[in-house]
């Protein structure tokens, strides 16, 4: 069920790896938004776990990735996501702005995060066919809503005026992630050992 758009509430999952993972990223010269690499890494680890997190990143950021910090913060990033979502408590935290960011920065970011997971759902391979009637609508629905979100950031004056219960929001999505998490096991597990391509 999708979540009201009325009152404005502030975030309360700690984000402190935004600001961090933005700095590396222009030191080592990519331009990517830290929201939306690690939504794109979010979405490789449900296709295809660590292995096509580690391939999204290589083939997505600059060379200059390859060494220095920004390399480390991302590695970290992947591995750290990949444990919050399987352990299977609802633990993954987005990268996005803290809460005394302004709040249309922050629509902006929340609207970038889901361009690059359904982003990265494509670059990763993701397929549906394997799957039953009822998942595959239901991670069709998933799909569509956050490319809704995706293109948020277009009317930030409209939502902000309207009310946007980004909390709500941000919790809508961390569910959302977490069912194509699962949902996607069997077809993770494949790719992982090497019995899909």
């Amino acid at each position: 069920e999708r979540p009201q758009l009325q009152g404005l509430s502030g975030l309360s999952i700690s984000m402190h790896r935004y600001d961090a993972l933005k700095d590396a990223l222009a030191g080592a010269g990519v331009s990517q938004e830290s929201a939306e690499l690690h939504g794109g890494l979010c979405a490789s680890l449900c296709v295809g776990g660590l292995p096509a997190a580690d391939a999204w990143s290589q083939a997505w950021l600059s060379e200059g990735l390859e060494s220095g910090s920004a390399r480390e913060i991302v590695q970290e990033l992947e591995r750290d996501s990949w444990q919050s979502m399987s352990g299977g408590e609802f633990a993954l935290e987005l990268v996005l702005p803290d809460d005394a960011s302004e709040l249309p920065e922050r629509v902006a970011a929340l609207a970038s995060w889901c361009h690059g997971f359904v982003s990265g759902l494509g670059v990763a391979g993701l397929t549906l066919t394997d799957q039953s009637h009822t998942a595959r609508n239901e991670l069709e629905e998933i799909i569509g809503d956050f490319g809704e979100i995706s293109r948020a950031s277009n009317d930030v004056e409209d939502v902000v005026e309207g009310g946007f219960q980004l909390a709500a929001i941000v919790e809508f999505v961390r569910a959302g992630v977490q069912i194509v998490f699962e949902t996607l096991s069997d077809q993770r597990d494949a790719r992982i050992t090497g019995r899909l391509h």
